[in-house]
C-alpha cells in the first residue's frame, strides 16, 4: 500500500472540505502547486481599491492608467512569478506586495523594488521569493501598486485574489519517499515461486513509423530550407524479396523533395556495405519491411516495444537471403541525456562588437538510444521471428547507407535561421550521435529556450538511402525535447529501490521484463505501479513480494515504464537556468537610450555613447564595454543584451556606467573630462543635463 493520497484523492477531500468550510476550496486547489500556473487573476475588491486610489491621488498626485491584466506565470514551491499588462503610467514606478487574508503585507518573502514604467503600454513581471528556512503563511491577495514619477506614495492601487500556498522547501524530493507495491497485470499474476512461461494473450504494439512532433499554431520552419518528414518513405519494388509478409506489405508513397533536406558529405559517415558482409554475397537490405516486433506477447497495456529498445519497428532482410543478414534503424535521435552531466544541450555567448549584442551559438547533442544490450536483444527477437519463418538468420546488422540528409525545423514561428547558419557532426552511421549547432542572435535564443520550456521543442528528421538501390529512402525523426520519454529513456529495474533523477516529476506507470523462451515467442510480463508521481530527487521502495525473484536472472530486461510531467514550468526553467551557465531566458534585458534634443541644441553631428557593466556577461563576471553612435534627436538606442537574472529593471543599485562625447560638425570632438555616469533604469535620456554631467561645459555656452 502507498503510504500518500493519490491526486484523485485530494480533489475528492478539497470537495468534502469545501461543502462545509467556503475557504478550504481555493486553499487545496492551490495545494498542488503549479496550480496557479496560467490563471488570469481576479480584482478582489473594486470599489475597495477605487478608494485606495482616490486617496493616493491626493497625497501623491494624479496619475492616468490602469491595470488590464494579472497573470500567474510560476507557481513553484518557494517562488511566484505573475505577469501584468498595464496601459498608461509612463515614467511612474510599479510594484506588489503579497497580503494575508486581513491584508497585511506577508513578511517572510522578497518582492523586489519598484520598477520603471518607460512605455505607455506594456507588460511587467513581478516575482517573489520566499526568504531562507521561512515558510509563508497562505497569500490570500495580490496588492499592485504604481507610484506617479518622483513620488513614494502610490496614486494607483488594485489588489486581486491570489491564493498561494508556500512550502517548507522547494520540490526537490530529496525528502520525499513511497513504497510501492508492484501489483501482476493479466496472466502475469500466474507466475509462481518456481520458473514458468506464461504467454499474454495481446501483441506489443509497432507503430509503421514513431508519431510526428507535436505542432503547435503559426508553424515557420526553422530554416526556411528544410522541412519535416514526418512519415517512412517505403518503396514497392515488386519481386525482390524472398520472403512475403501480407501482414505487412507496405503502401507506395512518394519519394520526399531532396530539395528541402540538407545532404551532408561528411567523410566520417560509413557509406555502403561492410567488406566482410560483401564477401559473403549481401547485397543490401530488400524493399520489403517486417515487422517481428509484432511477435511480442504482452498483457492489454499497449506497449510499444520498440521505443524501449529504440528500434524502427520495421527490419529489412539482405536482398540475398543466404547471407543470414538483417538490417534495422533507430527509433529516432532524442536530446542526450544521463544523470551524470545533464541534458546535452548548451548556450555558447560570442564576444560582442561594438555596437553589437553579439552572437549567440546553441548545439546540441543527438543520440540514437541504443545501447549493445538492447540491441543483442533485438537481434535475438528478430532470429526468433526469422527461424519460425523458416529464414536464415546471422547477423542483426545497421541498416548501409550510400548517402544521408538531415532536415531541422522547428515550431516556434515568427523567425527563421538561415541553412548556411546550421552545423550537423558526427553521424559516422545509423547508430551514431548527432552534433547540432546554429548560431542566432538574443532574441531567437529566447524564443528556442522557450519552446523547450514550454516543451514543445525542436524536431526535425534523418533520411538514409539504402545501399543496393532496391530499398526506398527511409526517414526517422528527431526531437529535442526536455521532458520526454525518448530523452530520459526506460529506467533499470532494480529491486533494492529506484531513485528520480531526472529534473522533471515523473508517473510510474509499469515494471516491465522481457522473456524469450526456445520455441515460443518473446514474452513481456507485467506489474502496475499505481500511477505513482515521484517528484525530482523522490526516492521509491519496492515491496516487491509479487514480483518472482527467479524472474531477475531469466528477464533479457526488467525496465519501469513511465510518464514525464511536462507541465511542470519550473523544472523547465531551472533546466534552461543550468543550460545557459546560471541566465535564464527572463534575465535577459535590453537598456534603451531615448535621445532628446542633444543635436539641436549643441549643434553636433553626432554623439558617440560608451557603455560599461558587468551584466553585458552572462555570468556575471568580467566589465564589457558597448557603444553607438546617436545621429539623431528624438529616437531610441537598444543596448544589451542585459543579464539582470532576478533583478527587477529599475531596481536601485548601478546596472551599469555610461559617458559620452561629441563630434562636431567639423570634425572636431569634445570629449572633456569623459566622466561616467552610473544608471541605475534600464531607461536613460539624452539631453543637455547627461552632456554636461560627463563632458562639463558644451560648445556654444
Amino acid at each position: 500500500m502507498r503510504s500518500w493520497l493519490p491526486v484523485s484523492s485530494v480533489a475528492w477531500l478539497c470537495g468534502l472540505l469545501a461543502a462545509s468550510l467556503i475557504l478550504a476550496g481555493p486553499a487545496c486547489a492551490s495545494a498542488v502547486h503549479g496550480a496557479l500556473e496560467g490563471k488570469e487573476l481576479a480584482i478582489a475588491d473594486d470599489v475597495r481599491s477605487g478608494l485606495e486610489s482616490m486617496a493616493g491621488s491626493l497625497l501623491g498626485g494624479d496619475l492616468k492608467g490602469q491595470v488590464t491584466r494579472v497573470v500567474v506565470e510560476e507557481d513553484a514551491p518557494r517562488r511566484l512569478t505573475v505577469r501584468l499588462a498595464y496601459e498608461g503610467f509612463q515614467g511612474a514606478k510599479i510594484w506588489g506586495e503579497l497580503q494575508n487574508s486581513d491584508r497585511r503585507r506577508q513578511a517572510g518573502i522578497a518582492m523586489g523594488e519598484p520598477s520603471t514604467i518607460a512605455d505607455a503600454a506594456g507588460e511587467v513581471v513581478l516575482t517573489f521569493d520566499a526568504g531562507p528556512g521561512v515558510k509563508p503563511t497562505r497569500s490570500a491577495l495580490l496588492r499592485i501598486s504604481v507610484a506617479a514619477p518622483g513620488r513614494r506614495t502610490p496614486s494607483y492601487t488594485r489588489s486581486f485574489k491570489l491564493g498561494k500556498e508556500w512550502s517548507e522547501s522547494a520540490v526537490s524530493g530529496a525528502n520525499f519517499a513511497v513504497t510501492i507495491t508492484p501489483q501482476a497485470i493479466g496472466r502475469t499474476a500466474e507466475l509462481g515461486a518456481t520458473p514458468s512461461m506464461t504467454v499474454p494473450a495481446s501483441v506489443a504494439r509497432t507503430d509503421a513509423v514513431p508519431p510526428p512532433p507535436r505542432r503547435g499554431a503559426g508553424v515557420v520552419p526553422l530554416s526556411t530550407q528544410s522541412q519535416i518528414v514526418t512519415r517512412s518513405i517505403l518503396a514497392n519494388t515488386a519481386g525482390v524479396a524472398s520472403v512475403q509478409d501480407r501482414r505487412t506489405a507496405p503502401a507506395a508513397v512518394p519519394p520526399p523533395v531532396r530539395s528541402t533536406l540538407r545532404e551532408t558529405n561528411d567523410h566520417r559517415i560509413k557509406r555502403g556495405l561492410d567488406p566482410a558482409d560483401a564477401s559473403r554475397g549481401a547485397r543490401g537490405p530488400a524493399a520489403l519491411p517486417l515487422r517481428p516486433f509484432g511477435d511480442v506477447r504482452t498483457e492489454d497495456i499497449n506497449l510499444d516495444l520498440t521505443r524501449v529498445l529504440n528500434v524502427f519497428p520495421e527490419v529489412y532482410q539482405d536482398q540475398e537471403p543466404a547471407s543470414g543478414i538483417f538490417y534495422f534503424l533507430p527509433h529516432g535521435y532524442a536530446l542526450k541525456w544521463d544523470e551524470t552531466a545533464g541534458y546535452g544541450f548548451r548556450t555558447i555567448y560570442s564576444a560582442a562588437t561594438a555596437g553589437t549584442a553579439g552572437q549567440v551559438m546553441m548545439a546540441a547533442s543527438l543520440d540514437g538510444g541504443i545501447g549493445t544490450r538492447d540491441l543483442e536483444i533485438a537481434a535475438k527477437i528478430v532470429q526468433a521471428y526469422a527461424l519460425s519463418r523458416g529464414m536464415k538468420f546471422l547477423e542483426l546488422r545497421a541498416l548501409p547507407i550510400d548517402t544521408l540528409a538531415i532536415s531541422i525545423s522547428d515550431d516556434l514561428g515568427r523567425y527563421s535561421i538561415p541553412a548556411d547558419r546550421i552545423s550537423v557532426q558526427g553521424l559516422s552511421d545509423v547508430t551514431g550521435q548527432l552534433e547540432v549547432s546554429w548560431v542566432t542572435d538574443e532574441r531567437t535564443k529566447n524564443f528556442i529556450q522557450e519552446a523547450l520550456v514550454e516543451n514543445v521543442g525542436i524536431h526535425g528528421s534523418v533520411t538514409y538511402a539504402p545501399t543496393g538501390s532496391v530499398l526506398g529512402p527511409r526517414t526517422v525523426p528527431i526531437r529535442m525535447q526536455l521532458a520526454d520519454y525518448a530523452t530520459f529513456g526506460p529506467f533499470r529495474w532494480d529491486r533494492t529501490g529506484w531513485k528520480n533523477n531526472t529534473p522533471y516529476p515523473v508517473t510510474l506507470r509499469y515494471l516491465h521484463a522481457l522473456r524469450l523462451a526456445p520455441g515460443g515467442p518473446p514474452v513481456v510480463n507485467s506489474w502496475g505501479l499505481h500511477e505513482t508521481l515521484v517528484p525530482p530527487g523522490g526516492h521509491v521502495t519496492w515491496s516487491s513480494a509479487g514480483v518472482p525473484f527467479w524472474i531477475d536472472s531469466q528477464a533479457q530486461k526488467m525496465w519501469i515504464d513511465y510518464t514525464v510531467d511536462q507541465t511542470c514550468k519550473s523544472c523547465g526553467r531551472d533546466a534552461i537556468t543550468e543550460l545557459t551557465g546560471g541566465v535564464s531566458t527572463a534575465g535577459s534585458s535590453q537598456v534603451t537610450f531615448h535621445s532628446l534634443t542633444p543635436l539641436a541644441e549643441t549643434g553636433a553631428h553626432d554623439i558617440q555613447v560608451e557603455v560599461r557593466s558587468k551584466f553585458f556577461d552572462p555570468r556575471g563576471e568580467q566589465v564589457q564595454v558597448r557603444s553607438f553612435v546617436v545621429d539623431a534627436d528624438e529616437k531610441d538606442f537598444l543596448v544589451g543584451p542585459m543579464f539582470v537574472g532576478d533583478r527587477p529593471a529599475g531596481s536601485v543599485g548601478t546596472l551599469f556606467e555610461f559617458r559620452l562625447s561629441l563630434t562636431m560638425k567639423d570634425g572636431n570632438v569634445v570629449a572633456g573630462n569623459a566622466a561616467w555616469i552610473q544608471g541605475d533604469t534600464m531607461r536613460i535620456p539624452i539631453g543637455r543635463r547627461q552632456l554636461e554631467q560627463s563632458i562639463g561645459a558644451l560648445p556654444g555656452h
